[in-house]
């Protein structure tokens, strides 16, 4: 990151948000969640039937994110850094208010959330997993205040949900 974005960089500062890369425009999003599959050289073509099929199963993992993706993007990544900020483990402040003393003054500390919706089959699952993938899942910190020895900051999660959204399910 040069020094004038650096300058530019709401979150500089944040030793939670660093690891999580430069905040990216939406067209730096849909290269990131562009995935096409590698186009056979002449080997592969050449190649008899029963190898050329499994080099073919390079497809499925084709993916041209729609218009609507890099706005789920740009929400979870306004998420995950805001909750960061919020919560910047450097200030005596965010202590203050995770152990429920700063309560009365600022409030507990804000959960963020967000909703895709749509029919069955029409790419959420696979919009929201290709957004959470444009971040590491777990960052390790070799060093975090107030804990001795590294720290693993988790991220992101993905929990799967039942259609029937039953336990036994």
């Amino acid at each position: 990151m040069d020094a004038k974005t650096r300058a530019l960089d709401p979150y500089e500062g944040c030793i939670l948000t660093k690891g999580l890369g430069p905040i990216a425009s939406q067209k730096q999003r849909l290269k990131l969640m562009t995935e096409l599959p590698p186009v056979p050289d002449e080997a592969v073509r050449s190649a008899p039937q029963h190898i050329a099929v499994h080099h073919l199963m390079g497809v499925r993992r084709f993916h041209l994110p729609g218009q609507v993706v890099p706005l789920l993007g740009e929400s979870v990544d306004l998420m995950i850094r805001s909750s960061y900020r919020e919560r910047d483990p450097t200030r005596a402040e965010t202590w203050a208010r995770i152990s429920g003393e700063l309560t009365s003054v600022r409030g507990p500390l804000e959960a963020y959330g967000a909703v895709a919706g749509g029919p069955s089959g029409t790419g959420k699952t696979q919009c929201c997993v290709r957004t959470l993938m444009a971040y590491p899942q777990t960052i390790l910190r070799d060093t975090f205040p107030g804990l001795v020895g590294p720290f693993r900051q988790v991220v992101w999660l993905s929990v799967e949900v039942p259609p029937g959204g039953k336990l036994d399910d």
